[in-house]
């Protein structure tokens, strides 16, 4: 989003991810737990609607909102805990695909319909929706056509983990919508 667009286009692509992240760690972590082990105890909606990660998403807008400024003392670790948190996933992920072979996540339908529908669907009717509306700019159809075409989040396989849930396919949707990104994210750039 930054290279695409600049400074306003990224932080227009941050403010659009919100919702999305809102609905990942609530009603997300929700539907992960219907696919529990049996060992889990169900998590409840209020358990689900406030949990760390949308209380403190809260707490940053309402920073971004007011213009506070944190010290120094206090942002520097937020930054070393937010370096760390994509690579953290990853090897996660990494560690949920080393289980199992390459042929069986190249073959899993499930992860290949879900991670096309991802990358391809969902954008390219988006698109087609945003083209009906009169009076979008430009920029908003193009922040949420990029945030619309990237791949699976790595920390769907943390709310597996997390919750009991199944993070073979997390992982594995992950991994096969990371790798077919590097194909569809141009295609989708062409819309806009």
């Amino acid at each position: 989003a930054l290279a695409l667009f600049g400074e306003e286009g990224l932080a227009l692509t941050v403010m659009l991810s919100i919702p999305f992240n809102l609905l990942m760690y609530s009603v997300g972590a929700k539907m992960v737990c219907m696919d529990c082990d049996g060992q889990t105890k169900p998590l409840s909606w209020g358990r689900a609607i406030l949990n760390l990660v949308n209380l403190s998403m809260a707490v940053g807008l309402l920073l971004y909102i007011t213009q506070f400024q944190l010290p120094q003392a206090i942002l520097a670790p937020l930054g070393y805990l937010s370096d760390a948190t994509t690579p953290l996933s990853m090897i996660v992920t990494g560690i949920n695909l080393s289980q199992g072979r390459l042929s069986d996540v190249v073959r899993d339908r499930d992860a290949l319909t879900s991670s096309l529908a991802r990358l391809l669907v969902f954008p390219v009717l988006a698109w087609a929706l945003m083209r009906l509306a009169p009076g979008l700019d430009a920029l908003v159809v193009g922040a949420a056509l990029i945030n619309l075409s990237m791949p699976a989040p790595a920390a769907t396989t943390f709310l597996g983990e997390e919750h009991g849930g199944c993070t073979q396919l997390a992982a594995r949707t992950v991994f096969l919508s990371s790798l077919l990104s590097i194909v569809t994210i141009p295609i989708v750039s062409l819309l806009l």
